[in-house]
């Protein structure tokens, strides 16, 4: 199986952001701030930093917390971006203590409300292809074609899951109660990097014998600052495996498990791309979404989707609307494969996801091609939630971003 809209088009190979003016985002803001409200609201300009960097560049200058801070949506470090952030309680002139050449406020305003996740319309992407070979310009034109005709398959894609999966893997010791396991993987090499000091950590997490725990968790020094509260609370409830698990932090938790629940939907959508309904096509029992008029409704018959449409595709847990018929035994077979059941996503308590759907297409909207000397140009536009890198893995077919992409 595989999530290609050209399955059968040779992967055109291309060098990508070998410097941050070769990804250039615009957030699409939903609504304008009121221009009344306890929020301080700024339009910036960013460079070589993530948002939450960048917030904490701005809440130094404007004496705020970075807990009073708002965004629609997490943007890339190694881009130039342009987002919304909102501020409570913030008052302008702080800004001009804002001596840092990544940030540029491009607009300021005022609003009622804090900025949530998905509050914006999508995103602008311009991006810059280089090593593309000009004698691939029909394929290339060929996918283009195929994008606006059909829409995007919706992917979290490997920046989600990690590097290697590792990131779903923490999330599925979680899912089937293997603290342990997950506690081992969540200070291993592979999810904090090389670090002598998380190795003595490993070895009497893994032996489980107290005295250890809390000798290594006295001397524990030179780990990484996401394990100095689990050696310190190793030192103190040696044995105690459950209060270990809760010094990670509850968003890591939650994290994990969430990209559990993506990486079971991009299986999804290549078990639903292989079915000959394809993309555009909904069949009896699926969940269908009009992305213009914001409708949502389950289809009785096999019916034929408009370009605004898409068929929903599952974010399991336990609030998650049923399917029947086909798209049932599909979504099933996803878990069967994992080894799960819809059963293993409740008593999470606070991390458990409470589940949804998720489009399994998206419109590219404006899409352009500019082929220039020693590049080529792509420009389009997406909604929110969805990742440009989608985009380029149809085009180089097992395309890796960097972690932290855009949505």
């Amino acid at each position: 199986m595989n999530h290609y809209l050209l399955p059968d088009l040779a992967p055109i190979p291309f060098q990508f952001r070998q410097e941050p003016a070769d990804f250039v985002v615009h957030e699409i803001a939903r609504d304008k701030p009121s221009g009344e409200g306890e929020h301080l609201y700024l339009h910036i300009e960013k460079t070589g930093l993530t948002t939450e960097q960048a917030i904490r560049v701005l809440g130094r200058a404007l004496g705020c917390s970075s807990e009073a801070f708002g965004y629609a949506g997490r943007k890339d470090k190694h881009a130039i971006t342009r987002q919304w952030l909102s501020v409570q309680g913030a008052d302008e002139a702080g800004l001009e203590k804002l001596h840092n050449t990544h940030i540029t406020i491009l607009e300021v305003g005022r609003g009622s409300a804090k900025l949530r996740r998905g509050a914006h319309a999508g995103n602008q992407f311009t991006l810059k292809l280089k090593g593309l070979d000009a004698d691939r310009r029909g394929d290339v034109e060929a996918l283009c074609g195929a994008l606006s005709s059909q829409g995007l398959p919706n992917l979290f894609g490997v920046q989600r899951y990690g590097g290697a999966g590792m990131n779903a893997e923490l999330g599925r010791h979680l899912v089937e109660g293997r603290q342990r396991e997950y506690l081992l993987g969540y200070i291993s090499e592979g999810h904090m990097g090389k670090s002598p000091g998380l190795v003595p950590l490993r070895e009497a997490l893994a032996d489980d014998v107290k005295g250890d725990w809390r000798r290594v968790g006295l001397a524990a020094q030179d780990v990484p600052r996401q394990a100095v509260e689990i050696a310190a609370q190793m030192a103190r409830r040696p044995g105690d495996v459950d209060s270990l698990l809760r010094a990670v932090p509850k968003s890591d938790r939650r994290f994990h498990v969430q990209s559990l629940q993506s990486s079971l939907f991009d299986d999804w959508v290549a078990r639903r791309m292989a079915l000959p309904s394809g993309l555009t096509t909904a069949l009896a029992g699926d969940w269908v979404r009009c992305s213009e008029k914001g409708e949502t409704r389950q289809v009785e018959a096999e019916t034929e989707l408009a370009a605004s449409e898409s068929v929903l595709g599952p974010l399991f847990g336990k609030k998650m609307r049923a399917t029947s018929g086909v798209p049932l035994q599909c979504e099933s077979q996803v878990l069967e494969h994992a080894g799960l059941t819809l059963e293993s996503f409740e008593g999470l308590g606070p991390i458990g996801p409470k589940g949804g759907r998720r489009p399994l297409r998206v419109p590219v909207g404006d899409l352009k091609v500019t082929w220039e000397a020693d590049a080529v140009t792509v420009c389009f536009l997406l909604p929110s939630g969805s990742f440009a890198t989608s985009v380029l893995d149809q085009l180089g077919k097992g395309f890796h971003p960097d972690p932290g992409v855009s949505s």
